[in-house]
């Protein structure tokens, strides 16, 4: 028997493969999954349960740290940015408006997720101040700014919120479930539920696994392979590698979201890393998950794909993150996911103006915010 040419044999595997791409995104993006609930909840009530109970401990007084505080990514006014991670060179200084770094530190509280007390100088009286680079009211203080870091524009908005209820996440068109109906625009979301500042989120609809836990509600838990970051009732925030997260203890300890896109940015102690459990490493847009303290958040978009903003590696924002401060980050899904809208505006420049999503964060103001089951 005759060979057959070699070009009919590439032709062959490259039709193959682009069958077996098809067969894998029609179930995953294009047909319509409704899903259920697994139904397991945690709530506020228990965690603040769980706290009357607890031992009374005699706090003692903080130790002022024995080593300088690290160098913050800010430069003075009017400073020029270097070229970062040069040998020999200083690091990328962005500029001094964005991701502010703010040591935790102890600070009275009012109550299990509630900050009103701790961050009373952030917070009005009761009137809502509205700048263009701002939104200041009773429950939440959110500043929006953008700097250059690492050849590429970042985009952050810092967040304080004065009840963790005003720390939301959104379902695409309000359900839960895989497939194109089941996606949304992140705009379109933000201006239905008023939101203040509003991330992509990670995308849980692109996969069947992973752990999905939103406004207290556990909706999947399935071979989990990639970090999980969970954002607990009393606003505390906490990394997992996969083997060490488990849905059930989580919800006992009171979490109020999980999200499972990954990886970590920072090591328990806070630190830069170098090593992740990703598989999107390279320079690419993000988004990103920042906690400073319970009631201190952070969202960072970075642009990315294009001339004038490359995106950045994964180590890149590990650096980024650690320099600002930061007590934990989580890297959310980015490519043309990644999206961050300042109330009803994008606020950035999403690859190829962004895709349709599963879910986002949001922060939206209002005391006794209701969200979705």
């Amino acid at each position: 028997m005759r060979p057959r040419p070699m070009w009919t044999v590439i032709a062959a595997h490259v039709l193959a493969l682009g069958a077996a791409l098809v067969l894998y995104s029609v179930p995953h993006h294009v047909i319509p999954r409704q899903e259920a609930a697994i139904g397991l909840t945690s709530s506020r009530t228990a965690m603040s349960a769980s706290v009357a109970d607890a031992p009374e401990v005699t706090p003692t007084a903080a130790v002022p740290a024995q080593s300088p505080a690290p160098e913050t990514p800010f430069p003075a006014e009017g400073q020029a940015e270097p070229s970062p991670s040069a040998e020999g060179q200083a690091e990328a200084q962005p500029s001094a408006e964005a991701l502010p770094s703010v040591p935790p530190t102890p600070a009275p509280t009012d109550g299990v997720g509630q900050f009103r007390v701790k961050f009373a100088d952030r917070f009005t009286s009761g009137a809502v101040e509205i700048t263009d680079d701002t939104y200041r009211s009773a429950n939440i203080c959110v500043s929006f700014s953008s700097f250059r870091y690492d050849d590429s524009d970042v985009h952050v908005a810092d967040i304080y919120v004065a009840d963790i209820s005003n720390f939301i996440t959104v379902f695409g068109t309000d359900r839960y479930g895989r497939g194109g109906s089941y996606t949304e625009k992140p705009l379109a979301m933000a201006q239905r539920w008023n939101g203040v500042a509003t991330l992509s989120g990670d995308y849980y609809g692109a996969r069947s696994d992973g752990v999905v836990i939103r406004n207290g509600t556990l909706y999947r838990e399935t071979k989990i392979s990639r970090d999980v970051c969970v954002l607990y009732w009393d606003g505390s925030v906490k990394t997992f590698s996969p083997g060490d997260f488990d849905a059930e203890t989580e919800l006992a300890n009171g979490a109020y979201q999980a999200w499972n896109f990954g990886p970590m940015l920072l090591d328990e102690f806070g630190q830069a890393m170098t090593k992740f459990n990703t598989d999107v490493g390279p320079r690419n847009p993000r988004s990103i998950f920042g906690y400073y303290e319970p009631g201190h958040y952070c969202f960072i978009m970075v642009d990315g794909r294009s001339d004038e903003s490359e995106g950045l590696t994964m180590t890149s924002c590990s650096e980024m993150v650690s320099r600002a401060g930061l007590t934990a980050a989580y890297n959310l899904d980015g490519g043309q996911s990644a999206a961050m809208v300042k109330g009803d505006e994008i606020y950035g420049v999403p690859y190829r103006g962004g895709r349709s999503v599963s879910d986002v964060l949001m922060i939206v103001d209002g005391a006794n915010q209701e969200v979705q089951p």
